[in-house]
Formats: structure tokens, C-alpha cells, sequence
């Protein structure tokens, strides 16, 4: 057994060093694929779209060229795939330090499909320990604030809020490979123990040294809350919102029920509703999302 788990690791090993050295070769050059930006969140984060294309994407990665995001590791990105060719994979963000650029990645390791669109929030000045304002931050899983498929928030400004309002992306570095997460990420509070804490949809336990950007905030009015209608869609109010503009990143917030699938957010005309879909068509009804 003890042969086999290293040999399991050590392959894991290699096939992120090889990805590591295909990405410094190929990197520096490539066109900008990112919509105009906006401002969101009173200013203080930018929101735009991120195009897969063949300029920009190396095997699972698609790299972004965004001037207040390059060069800068500081920087908390949140994404959800929307529109363009169907992602179908569980995605995160990680920072590639020789090329000075973030990148949206498959967590699984597939390449990525030219032609796949991802909706960015990004933070470039992270803010942090705010009680009654926005904090933005990471957390790291680890033996004492995780708990199997649990990972507990232990924020003072959450704690006891039930409230509060949250969007959550994976940030993997690069050769920490048990940070790797490919599993359907939501957030839900136990209010036994007044206790915020990200869980895995599939109930799969949390590695330790697993990273996590976190954007929390109980008063921004760019906040919506989406509920699952009958039709297996979770739709923010029609006129809530500018169709021309928003660019909504979302997490899934429990309310009775998990939701392991790739999900993504598409605009309606008909309707005139963003709104959110499982790719294979089976969101519960009642599910409650948090939309930026």
C-alpha cells in the first residue's frame, strides 16, 4: 500500500513539474482576451470577462491579462463560467509568478476549451477585518478549522450573522498539490453554533493547505440573492440589474440541499434575468445563490 501511495504522489509530482515548465516556456507572449472592466462593490474591485483563446490558453489554464491584476500576487480573484463553449470542470485561480499574471484553471487538470467565458470579480487591494464593511481574504484549510467535508470560517464578523453575504473561488500555488480542489465548493451556516463554513458538495473532506479567497460583506448593494425556481433555474429579479454590465460571479449558499455540478450564469432577454444553471439540468428547487 505505503509503494502504491508514493507512487500515486510522485506522478502528481511530476505532472505538475512538467506543467510548471511548459508554462515558463510559453507564457510571456500572449493577446489580452478581457472585456471592458467595471467598477463593482463602491469602487474598491473590478469586474470583466475572461475569454479562453488560443493565444492565451496552455492546457488547463487560460491566463489573464488585466492591468491591476498583473504583476500584483495580492490580488483575490472570484470567477464563474459563463457562456461561450461548456467548461465541465470545477475551476479556480492561481498565480503564475514568472509571467506576472493570474490564470483561471480545471482544477481536474482538462484542457481547457478555446472558446470557454469566465466572469471575474477581482480585488486589488485586499481589505480585511472590517466588522461592518467588506473583508476579503483567504483562508487556509487546516487540522484545527476543518472538519471532513467542513471548513470553518472563524471571522468575528460572520460569526453569529446569518445574514452575511459571500462569494468563495479556490486559489491553488503552484506545487502545493494537496491544495488541489476539484470538488463543487458551497458555504452554509449552522445556526446551533452561530458557525459560517465552506463545504464540499460531494462530501469530500478537505485538504490541508488548501487555499481559498473569501469576499464577504453584510451591506453591498450589488449583493443579490437568487432562489431556484420550478424551472431548475436560480434568476436575481428582472430590472435588478444592468444586462450590459453585469458581469455576476455567484456561489452556491446550502438550504437543504448539495449541488455537485459544474455550474454556470447566463442572461436571459426573454426574461430579462440573469440566472444560473447546472449544466445537467438538476438544481433543487429552493437552493439559494449570493450573485456579485
Amino acid at each position: 500500500m505505503r509503494k502504491l501511495v508514493r507512487r500515486i504522489s510522485g506522478g502528481l509530482v511530476a505532472l505538475l513539474a512538467v506543467v510548471m515548465i511548459s508554462l515558463c516556456g510559453t507564457i510571456p507572449a500572449f493577446a489580452a482576451s478581457t472585456a471592458a472592466a467595471k467598477a463593482a462593490s463602491g469602487g474598491f474591485s473590478q469586474s470583466y470577462i475572461q475569454t479562453a483563446t488560443k493565444s492565451n490558453t496552455l492546457g488547463a489554464f487560460t491566463f489573464i491579462d488585466f492591468s491591476t491584476d498583473n504583476n500584483n500576487p495580492n490580488a483575490l480573484l472570484f470567477v464563474s463560467e459563463t457562456g461561450g463553449t461548456f467548461d465541465n470542470a470545477h475551476i479556480g485561480v492561481t498565480y503564475v509568478s514568472y509571467a506576472g499574471k493570474w490564470a483561471i484553471f480545471n482544477e481536474n487538470f482538462a484542457s481547457m476549451p478555446i472558446g470557454s467565458q469566465f466572469d471575474v470579480t477581482s480585488v486589488t487591494n485586499p481589505v480585511s477585518g472590517n466588522t461592518g464593511g467588506p473583508n476579503v481574504y483567504t483562508v487556509t484549510a487546516s487540522k484545527s478549522n476543518t472538519s471532513g467535508d467542513e471548513l470553518f470560517l472563524n471571522d468575528p464578523a460572520v460569526t453569529n450573522n446569518p445574514n452575511a453575504d459571500f462569494l468563495v473561488t479556490p486559489q491553488w500555488q503552484f506545487f502545493n498539490f494537496y491544495g488541489i480542489d476539484s470538488h463543487g465548493i458551497g458555504v452554509r451556516y449552522n445556526s446551533s453554533t452561530g458557525q459560517w463554513a465552506l463545504y464540499h458538495e460531494d462530501r469530500s473532506p478537505f485538504r490541508v493547505g488548501a487555499i481559498y479567497n473569501v469576499f464577504f460583506s453584510s451591506f453591498l448593494q450589488s449583493i443579490y440573492i437568487a432562489k431556484v425556481n420550478n424551472l431548475d433555474q436560480a434568476c436575481v429579479t428582472p430590472g435588478w440589474v444592468d444586462s450590459s454590465t453585469f458581469m455576476p460571479v455567484f456561489t452556491h449558499i446550502f438550504n437543504g440541499q448539495r449541488i455537485s455540478g459544474v455550474l454556470y450564469v447566463t442572461y436571459n432577454p426573454t426574461t430579462t434575468q440573469w440566472c444560473i444553471f447546472d449544466h445537467n439540468g438538476t438544481l433543487p428547487t429552493n437552493e439559494i445563490f449570493h450573485m456579485e
